[in-house]
């Protein structure tokens, strides 16, 4: 699960609060008050915080770079959640489907 929170002031401080207590695997926590990140802007400025303490920090950029980072996240987060349990009977079926 991947919240989004918007932040104006203690964006790490926040987020890591709203992250524990909503239960989600990620946050991306948008730096609104930042000079070009605020909610009219094309461009960005994010933390992602994950549940097991890892963190990304992305300076302004585009809404595609910062796309790109989330997803980024996304997949090693999956990475390691898959590596830190059993293999399921769905991840044998779909290893089997792909090959």
């Amino acid at each position: 699960i991947v919240g989004f929170a918007a932040e104006t002031h203690d964006v790490a401080a926040h987020a890591a609060e709203k992250l524990a207590r909503k239960g989600a695997d990620l946050i991306v926590a948008n730096y609104v008050s930042a000079p070009g990140a605020g909610c009219g802007d094309d461009t960005k400025e994010v933390l992602v915080l994950a549940a097991d303490g890892t963190s990304v920090e992305v300076p302004l950029a585009s809404k595609r770079l910062v796309a790109r980072a989330v997803l980024d996240a996304v997949s090693t987060c999956r990475a390691r959640s898959r590596s830190e349990r059993p293999p399921t009977l769905s991840d044998r079926a779909h290893t089997r489907s792909i090959r």
